[in-house]
């Protein structure tokens, strides 16, 4: 069950959204904090992120499990942040007139104590990442 479900709408066809999403090179591209991705494997990776959380900057990195579940309909994006907190997103697409609405589940497992503050922060870097990819001036 997933720990909160978000709807956004993508002003891009559905097969120019799914890209972004199933391609992580071109996740890296509109992601507010990821700013590296390499190839570890056929569907195995290690992202990069760079953040500002109480006026200190904070990098790290960890390995991400990609699965294409359905072309230009789902993709499943698993990680281990760090041992013992674990991320899954299933990201759904929906065409919608030429403009695409994306469901993104959110499946956390971690310390209950820090589950509100990962959440919150999560939400708030996808919603400037769907701004990110909104934007019709930003080359893509």
């Amino acid at each position: 069950m997933a720990d909160r479900v978000l709807v956004h709408q993508i002003n891009r066809p559905i097969s120019e959204a799914y890209t972004h999403f199933a391609d992580l090179h071109k996740f890296v591209a509109i992601h507010p904090v990821i700013y590296k991705c390499e190839l570890l494997g056929e569907s195995s990776y290690k992202l990069h992120e760079r953040m500002v959380l109480a006026g200190l900057g904070i990098s790290f990195s960890y390995k991400v499990l990609l699965q294409k579940v359905t072309p230009h309909s789902q993709v499943v994006m698993f990680a281990e942040i760090v041992k013992g907190v674990t991320l899954k997103l299933v990201f759904d697409f929906t065409d919608n007139n030429g403009t695409t609405e994306l469901t993104e589940q959110v499946i956390f497992n971690g310390p209950f104590f820090i589950k509100p503050l990962f959440l919150a922060f999560l939400i708030k870097q996808h919603k400037r990442m769907i701004c990110n990819l909104n934007d019709a001036n930003r080359v893509l």
